[in-house]
């Protein structure tokens, strides 16, 4: 990265350039001397910044801020019920009863091959 860097520069003047000067000489030089195209550019940016995003939210996701945050949220619901017209109380604790038990239920399936018989 530094010869390009290196080449980049030893190609400008030493006047004083301007910060337009400056950006359209980077971008001919990108482009003219890399051959890297706008959108070639606009696609690795788009990947990085995914990559960075992902890494930030699986980070926030897995702090104990977000755990006891969603906690707190989870059981002011089920204290209070939910005040929608969807749910009443009753209902809304029956509809996270399930949503925790398919959780376990998947834990359990994802880590152990578990065969049921009738009897």
């Amino acid at each position: 990265m530094s010869d390009i860097k290196e080449n980049f520069m030893s190609n400008i003047p030493v006047a004083l350039i301007s910060k337009k000067d400056i950006y359209k000489a980077l971008t001919n030089y990108i482009h003219n001397e890399l051959h890297i195209t706008r959108a070639e550019t606009i696609e690795v940016m788009n990947q990085k910044v995914e990559q960075i995003l992902t890494q930030k939210i699986e980070e926030l996701f897995n702090s104990r801020f977000f755990r006891v945050l969603v906690e707190m949220k989870v059981m002011q619901f089920i204290n209070e019920g939910k005040t929608d017209s969807y749910y009443d109380r009753e209902s809304f604790e029956k509809f996270v009863t399930e949503i925790a038990r398919n959780k376990v239920y998947k834990m359990i399936d994802d880590k152990y091959d578990i065969e049921v018989k009738t009897k």
